[in-house]
Order: C-alpha cells, then sequence, then structure tokens
C-alpha cells in the first residue's frame, strides 16, 4: 500500500485528506488539529504503515509510483486522477472512519482578471472567463476529451457524460481544499507540515508534539491571564496600580498630606491623576485578542493619558516663572483656557487617527509562537501617530526648560529638584519605547511584559513617587524632628536670624546673578545675543521672583 508521504504537495494532500477521513459524519468539518480525533487518525496511519506496508513504500516518489500502477506491482494507491482508466486498477473514494465517510484533496487552477489593465479588456477578459467555464467547454473537452474532472457538477447528472464517466464515484467522493488561506505562505506551510508528519512516521516523534508544533504554525497567541502565568501576574499588578493612584486622590483632601503635595492645585491634581490612569489603563489594552478596537483604544488611552499627565507640569511652571510677565499673569487667570487649548489639538489628532485603517499584523515565527501587534502602515495613519507624539515630546522638553529656569526658586525649590529625577527617568523611558518600538521580539510574552514593565516604570517613577512616597518621606521625617530646650527657648532669636539670613540670601542670590550677568555682557561688549544669554543665567540663579 503506498500514501505519498514524502514527495512534495502530494505528501500534504495525502495528509490532510487522511485526516478529514477520520470526522465522526459526513457534515462534521475536518477535525482541528491538536484534538483527539487527529491524534487517532495519524495514529491509525502509523498502524497501517507497520502493519500492511512499510517505511519504503511510504517513501516512494510520484515517478515510481507511476510505473508500480503500469507494472501492476502495487495493490493500493491513493494517486492523483491522471486518468480515468489505468488498465486491472479501478479509483474508489479513500475508506474513511466509518463506512459513510471518506476524503478527498480537491485541487485545480484559479483564474482570475488583472485590476490594472483598460475596462474593454477586463470585459473581454470575462468573455474568455465564461467561455471556459461554460456547459459545452466542460462538457466536450474537460470531460469528453481530456478525460477529466469538471467542477461543474450538474455534468454529472447527464447520461451521456455517465457513459464515459464514473458518475456515482463523483457524487460519494467527499472533497477538502488545501488550507492555502489560513496563512499567507503556504508552502511554508505545507512543507512544515509534511516534515513533522513524516518525524512521526519515521523518527518515532511523539504525535501529541507534532500536532502542537503543527497547531503553532498558524495559531496566533494571546497575551492572556488564563493562559500565561506571567500575564496573570501583570494584570493583577495593574490593577493594584490603578486602585492605588486612583484612591491617591483622597490625599487632596486630607489637611495632614495636602500640605506635603501643594506644588499643584487640586484641579491640576485631579488631571495629573487622571493621566496617569489612563496610562495605566492603556496596559489592560493588551490583554486577550488584539483587534483593531483594542489597538485604536491604546494609542487614544496612552496619547491623552501623557498630554494629561503633563499639561498640569507645565501649566504651573508657566505660571511660576521667575521673571514676572504678562503671559504668565494671563495664565493664572486662564488656567482650563490654556489646558483645554491645548488638550482641543490632541482630541482632533485623535478623532482623525479613527480613520486610518488600522492592520492587525501577525508575526509569523519559525518554531515559535506567533502573535498578533497594532500596526498603523499607511501614511495617513503615520503622519497622525507622528504628531501625536511631536505634542507630549515638546512639552517634555519645554518643562524641562522651566525646570532649569526655576532651578533656584525658593518657592518650588524641592519640587523642581525632585522634577528633574523624574523627567530624566521619564526621557530614558521614551528611549526605551522608541527602542521597543524598532526592535523585532520573538517571544510574545516578552513583548507584551516589556511593554507593561515601561507602563509599571513611569507610573511608580511619576506618580507613587512624586505624589506618594514623597508624602511618607516627610512625614516620616517630620516625626523624627526632635527640638531641644535651648531651640525653644531661643526661638525669637532664631526668628530674628532666620529673616537675617532669608535677606542675605535674597542678597546674595540677587547678586551672584547681577555679577554673572555683568561679567558676561562686559566680556563680549553688550552684545544682543549675550544680553539675552544674560538674562537667562539670571533668571536661572534667581530665588525670588522679580519684574
Amino acid at each position: 500500500m503506498k500514501l505519498k508521504i514524502l514527495d512534495g504537495e502530494s505528501s500534504m494532500c495525502s495528509a490532510y485528506s487522511f485526516l478529514y477521513s477520520y470526522r465522526d459524519s459526513k457534515e462534521s468539518p475536518i477535525p482541528d488539529i491538536n484534538s483527539k480525533t487527529a491524534e487517532e487518525a495519524f495514529n491509525k496511519l502509523l498502524q497501517i504503515k507497520t502493519e500492511i506496508s512499510n517505511d519504503i513504500i511510504f517513501k516512494i516518489n510520484e515517478e515510481y509510483n507511476i510505473i508500480m500502477l503500469i507494472d501492476e506491482s502495487i495493490l493500493f494507491s491513493n494517486f492523483w486522477d491522471f486518468d480515468h482508466n489505468v488498465p486491472n486498477y479501478c479509483m474508489s473514494p479513500l475508506p474513511g472512519k466509518t463506512e459513510d465517510v471518506n476524503g478527498s484533496c480537491v485541487g485545480g487552477y484559479f483564474l482570475g482578471i488583472n485590476n490594472y489593465i483598460p475596462n474593454d479588456r477586463k470585459l473581454a477578459s470575462a468573455e474568455v472567463i465564461k467561455f471556459l467555464t461554460s456547459e459545452y467547454v466542460q462538457k466536450e473537452i474537460i470531460l469528453k476529451y481530456f478525460r477529466s474532472f469538471s467542477g461543474l457538477y450538474k455534468l454529472y447528472d447527464d447520461s451521456e457524460v455517465c457513459s464515459y464517466t464514473d458518475c456515482e464515484l463523483i457524487k460519494n467522493i467527499q472533497g477538502i481544499e488545501r488550507p492555502s488561506s489560513i496563512i499567507d505562505n503556504y508552502d511554508y506551510y505545507s512543507s512544515k507540515y509534511t516534515n513533522l508528519i513524516s518525524k512521526f512516521l519515521f523518527n518515532n516523534k511523539p504525535i501529541n508534539e507534532v500536532l502542537n508544533e503543527i497547531e503553532n504554525i498558524t495559531k496566533i497567541h494571546y497575551y492572556s491571564i488564563k493562559t500565561s502565568k506571567t500575564g496573570l501576574v501583570f494584570f493583577i499588578i495593574l490593577l493594584f496600580l490603578f486602585c492605588s493612584v486612583l484612591f491617591s486622590i483622597s490625599l487632596l483632601f486630607i489637611p495632614k498630606y495636602k500640605k506635603n503635595i501643594k506644588f499643584l492645585s487640586n484641579d491640576l491634581w485631579i488631571i495629573y491623576i487622571f493621566g496617569v490612569l489612563l496610562i495605566v489603563a492603556s496596559g489592560f489594552t493588551k490583554f486577550g485578542k488584539v483587534t483593531e478596537v483594542n489597538c485604536y483604544l491604546n494609542y487614544i488611552l496612552m496619547s491623552f493619558g501623557l498630554n494629561f499627565f503633563l499639561t498640569p507640569i507645565l501649566y504651573e511652571l508657566l505660571v511660576k516663572f521667575p521673571k514676572i510677565n504678562d503671559y504668565s499673569e494671563w495664565l493664572k487667570i486662564n488656567k482650563f483656557k490654556f489646558i483645554a487649548l491645548i488638550e482641543f489639538i490632541n482630541v482632533i489628532f485623535n478623532i482623525l487617527l479613527l480613520f486610518s485603517p488600522m492592520n492587525i499584523e501577525n508575526s509569523i515565527l519559525d518554531g515559535k509562537k506567533n502573535y498578533s501587534k497594532c500596526n498603523i502602515n499607511n501614511a495617513y495613519g503615520i503622519f497622525i501617530r507622528i504628531f501625536q507624539t511631536i505634542i507630549p515630546l515638546i512639552k517634555y522638553i519645554l518643562i524641562n526648560i522651566l525646570i532649569y529656569f526655576e532651578w533656584n526658586l525658593k518657592e518650588t525649590l524641592q519640587d523642581v529638584r525632585l522634577l528633574i529625577s523624574i523627567m530624566g527617568v521619564n526621557g530614558i523611558l521614551y528611549i526605551l519605547v522608541t527602542i521597543f518600538k524598532i526592535l523585532r521580539i520573538d517571544d510574545y510574552i516578552f513583548y507584551y511584559s516589556l511593554y507593561l514593565c515601561i507602563i509599571l516604570i513611569f507610573t511608580l517613577t511619576n506618580h507613587s513617587y512624586f505624589f506618594i512616597i514623597r508624602v511618607l518621606i516627610k512625614e516620616f521625617s517630620k516625626s523624627n524632628e526632635i527640638l531641644n530646650d535651648e531651640e525653644t527657648s531661643n526661638s525669637k532669636s532664631i526668628s530674628i536670624k532666620k529673616n537675617m539670613t532669608t535677606d542675605y540670601s535674597y542678597q546674595e542670590s540677587n547678586t551672584k546673578s547681577s555679577q554673572v550677568s555683568n561679567e558676561i555682557e562686559t566680556l563680549y561688549n553688550n552684545n544682543s545675543e549675550i544680553s539675552v544669554l544674560s538674562d537667562i543665567i539670571k533668571i536661572h540663579y534667581t530665588k525670588y521672583y522679580y519684574k
């Protein structure tokens, strides 16, 4: 007995049609490749090879198979319908699991019309296809002259056709097409499929491993709390972090803690916290099946989150610019106009993004688990995404410039010094995200876990430290302060000394900044560009607001 198992596409047809013949009933679909039925089917194929055939016969190629048919040296052969009448042989459906079930691999050719030709040629081509698929051509040429089979099934009810064709055979055959549409590179799939089946039949590779590897050729794996322990851990961490950030809003309304987080007003803190919440929420879109909705949602949540996080900080630094100016004064009385204007731009770009086609890119990996990821590969969508990236980047740069200007401003000294550390970490994270998007990562669990790690680090450095841990540190420091009797009895003198020190510091600050400015101007003969540099230095060193 011969089943073509090591002979190119014939092997694929043999294996696939045999699996199809092992379904439970005529109406049943082909068994899932990693099912118990599939395991039983290929174990039966191994039994056939072992008991009534052998390795040599199973490995015979098509050419030698034809010779064996002509020489009549083979009893059964699962072969193509290259001729209706092979002497002393008759065709029959491949036996199946039950008597009313069989399977046969169906093949053929596709006819198509080029979409990039003139309409008159399209119409002419359509007429040719109509002629080739007409009843006359199929009956007189395909069936009668070439003695091949036709896909026009109504011809098998024609008595003339049945006089030279086994119509009952064709009606009883239960055909199955090869799975050429389940993957872009079908040749790769077919080669891997047959190689794995061969390892099972000839190299004793366990069938469960073989079927699992075949399934993984096309199976798309998703980052899920059900299929990955890593996914479950990250989901719990994200959920805890989200709740913690949400709970931190309550600190704004507790006087004991409010004095330690007075860098922003309550309304700005709420906008800031809302931004952090959106960034954390974007991480949840990475769980489960990758869909267009999840992709859009991830982009939008991250876009709004970054902007809501940065805008309050930018506003506060602009308002507290050391040199009193009309712009800062306008911002003080038009807080929400400023925020609404900036965020309106972001809203427009997010709405425009919805009109860009979203591509779900499947990463097909040889020998590894495939996975999907979001991708925008059209010019319009890329243009929108670039602008969505530029907006928070501009805010980030402006914040760092303003930090330099307000570096010595006494009112926000601690907050600004803390902010530069946070912005430094954010810069590193921004670089990591850029590298993350460029690199091709083959492990889907590592790919999604790395993305979530970046979100966790961002949240911990920006919110937890800036908003929560700082409060705890100040409270702990306060509880450890010990005032001795001498300090208590001399509180008045200390106060006087403090005032003197403040005045001296103010004078020292102004003197230092003035000296540096004067030296620069004198050195470069009061050049206008140097004058600007002098102003920058003066602003940087000042400790108090000035006109």
